[in-house]
């Protein structure tokens, strides 16, 4: 059994263990994707009462035996306001995703990084006026997170031919190969087919335009389905009722 120092962690994920435990998925920076049980945490007497929970930065240590943790400490490390519901659903996807995709016990110190920045993020835009740029936000942590699962996409170049990617053309997203220079679509969306202005806006993690938001989005849903296979996302179902995200 090994007992760790304090790390810094986010709970992906929480539900009731026994009779007053929680089985709790966390995040963490140096030992990825854990999965430990906190015991006694629905006592009305448990200091982690209420701090389990997604979106609130935590320091914890825990100690593993086999696949499964004991937690033995947790607390918050700094407060910040709760999401509002648009940014709650789209990190509940993102956390979910994180589970269904990354393998347990793999340190993921860059992505550990990256998914603070995106919190803070929507911490930021939870409290600022309407605006749909925030979810440039997710769009870059969703290319980190294929990255860290080695996933390898070229936004920039054609995968048939090698040239680079135009603004102005029309390309087709091909599961695990890339994307190829297409004709451009009549006035119906053809779900696989992107402009190279949106490609390009990927690669440089930068986004001018509302469409190329709004494709990138598509976009990155139909990469993760193809890696998802036929696992369907519980949080999805969450977007028929509102469609942000």
């Amino acid at each position: 059994m090994h007992h760790h120092d304090k790390v810094r962690a986010f709970v992906l994920h929480q539900r009731r263990y026994r009779e007053t435990s929680l089985l709790v998925d966390l995040l963490t920076a140096d030992q990825g994707l854990v999965r430990v049980v906190a015991n006694g945490a629905l006592r009305p007497s448990s200091l982690w009462r209420g701090i389990l929970q997604s979106f609130i930065p935590l320091a914890v240590s825990f100690s593993i035996r086999h696949d499964l943790g004991t937690l033995k400490q947790a607390e918050i490390t700094h407060h910040c306001n709760r999401l509002k519901a648009r940014y709650l659903l789209s990190g509940l996807y993102i956390n979910e995703l994180l589970m269904r995709l990354l393998h347990p016990h793999a340190p993921v110190p860059d992505l550990f990084q990256a998914y603070q920045s995106l919190h803070q993020g929507l911490v930021n835009a939870s409290e600022m006026s309407e605006s749909i740029f925030w979810e440039q936000d997710l769009r870059i942590f969703e290319k980190h997170l294929l990255s860290t699962l080695g996933v390898v996409l070229d936004f920039q170049m054609d995968c048939n031919t090698g040239h680079e990617i135009k603004a102005d053309k029309y390309y087709r997203f091909i599961p695990e190969s890339g994307f190829i220079l297409s004709e451009k679509p009549g006035s119906e969306i053809v779900p696989s087919l992107f402009q190279g202005s949106t490609l390009l806006a990927l690669a440089e993690e930068s986004f001018s335009t509302v469409s190329n938001l709004q494709e990138a989005k598509r976009l990155m849903r139909l990469v993760f389905k193809s890696l998802l296979g036929d696992r369907h996302l519980r949080s999805r179902s969450l977007f028929i009722l509102d469609r942000s995200g």
